[in-house]
This record gives C-alpha cells, structure tokens and sequence, in this order.
C-alpha cells in the first residue's frame, strides 16, 4: 500500500481488544535532535502507548516499517527488523513480529509491557489448542 492509499477508512479502530498490524509510514526527526535524549523520551512514549492498548487488551503481532533515509534504516535495524523489500514508490520495507517481544534494552525496561504480552500469548496457545 502506499502512503496516498492509506485513509482514514481503511483504518482499523484498535479501541476494540483483538490483535493488529502495525505500519510506521514515516518518523521524522530533525537532525540535531537525533542521538539525544529527547529520542529515548519518544521510544519510551511509544511503548508506554503499547504499554497502555495492552492493557486494555488491545495488541499488535508484528510491525511493517518503511524507512526514507540511511537514518531510518539504522533505526530499523537497531530494533532487530529485517529488510524485506523495497517500497513502490520510495523507501525500504522492514519486518518484525512483535511477539516474542525484541530482546533489545529499550523494552526491558517496560517489564509490565511484557508480562501483558507473554500472558496474552499464553492466552492465545492455550485457545487455540
């Protein structure tokens, strides 16, 4: 899909608990703000967000991101997404599941965000056995 074809319609509401996909069109940041602490702020704003839909059963089983520039790329793959393809139009398409959670650091450090997802994937086996 690219970015035009992406509107409001065609959408999902992730307000109802179930499982999504999730599509990073494009973060942008202004080089002077990148490799400071306002950047780990964001990371951590996000997580909280996920931290919160989780609780409200709301989860995300894996993430789609289409990254613009080399920055973007470095940044995909810091997060342990691997490279899929090109976009249509512009950009490079990265992958990840989003269970089991990345071993990475920044998501250590939101330990209620884990125990959401491991029950919910423990949730999940259990009902579809």
């Amino acid at each position: 899909m690219i970015e035009s074809e992406i509107t409001l319609e065609r959408i999902p509401e992730f307000e109802l608990p179930g499982h999504y996909h999730l599509y990073f069109v494009m973060m942008a940041l202004k080089p002077k703000y990148r490799h400071t602490e306002a950047v780990h702020l964001l990371y951590h704003s996000f997580l909280t967000v996920l931290e919160e839909l989780a609780a409200n059963q709301v989860f995300f089983d894996d993430i789609i991101a289409n990254a613009y520039t080399p920055h973007g790329v470095s940044v995909c793959r810091s997060l342990g997404m691997q490279r899929i393809g090109n976009h249509v139009s512009h950009g490079t398409i990265y992958y990840m599941p989003f269970y089991p959670l990345p071993n990475i650091p920044l998501i250590k450090e939101h330990p209620r965000l884990i125990e959401l997802y491991h029950a919910e994937n423990v949730h999940t086996a259990l009902n579809t056995e």
